[in-house]
């Protein structure tokens, strides 16, 4: 198979599809069957993140002491919302 293109450079992305298209269909197959396990893995890890982050603001919510913690969040922008998160929930629950 020979690809010809009309500009001088070839983006990096072009030239893999280009190397992708010459595979064997079952090459390809394999090809999409492996990036759509990463991008599932990738998303359960957002996810098990996502809830992660749910359960310290329930925990920190059913804490007033904590509560009022995160609340100050807002006042003191230096600090991030997580590390914030994580010194809460540390000092209270060793989470």
């Amino acid at each position: 198979m020979v690809t010809t293109y009309n500009q001088v450079e070839v983006s990096p992305v072009d030239a893999l599809w280009t190397l992708i298209q010459g595979q064997s269909k079952a090459v390809r197959v394999a090809l999409t069957k492996r990036l759509l396990e990463q991008e599932k893995a990738a998303l359960a890890a957002k996810a098990v993140d996502a809830k992660k982050f749910t359960q310290k603001i329930n925990a920190l919510e059913n804490d007033s002491e904590g509560f009022l913690k995160l609340g100050g969040f807002m006042a003191d922008s230096s600090v991030s919302a997580d590390e914030l998160l994580e010194e809460a929930l540390t000092d209270k629950y060793g989470i």
